[in-house]
């Protein structure tokens, strides 16, 4: 299990307002690395789930070649590897805290998120999104 700082709540707050303003960039600032920052920031341990992948790809479909060999599935599967390894819990949308890992559909497929109060944060092309908590499909807890 991964265990949180005592400060993360403001961690979180200060990743996410700093991602509203930051270029996307696969491979070091789209919607898996930034998932796996915010919880690298806000770990006691240090824990980085893109420790195996960040900065090796720079566009979305080389970071599928490279998320389909280190899972053999896309970013759903990579969570679901991630997960076991660091003995994160799956848990119900509904259930999750903020700082937890969320995971939903988008037009151009699986995102990687966390959960701030009623919505998920994702980075995108577009810049860092919102998802309505109805709309995240999955989330693991942290912590």
């Amino acid at each position: 299990m991964i265990e949180r700082r005592q400060d993360w709540q403001t961690i979180l707050g200060d990743m996410i307002a700093v991602a509203a303003y930051g270029s996307f960039a696969w491979g070091t600032h789209d919607c898996a690395t930034w998932a796996a920052d915010v919880v690298r920031a806000i770990s006691v341990a240090d824990i980085d789930l893109a420790a195996d992948f960040r900065g090796r790809y720079h566009d979305g479909a080389e970071g599928l070649v490279l998320v389909r060999r280190l899972c053999g599935g896309g970013l759903e599967r990579l969570m679901e590897r991630f997960a076991l390894h660091h003995g994160l819990d799956e848990i119900t949308p509904a259930l999750a805290w903020r700082g937890d890992v969320a995971l939903t559909d988008t037009e151009h497929g699986p995102a990687l998120g966390i959960m701030w109060s009623e919505a998920a944060c994702f980075v995108a092309p577009e810049g860092l999104g919102f998802v309505p908590r109805r709309g995240v499909r999955r989330c693991w807890r942290i912590g």
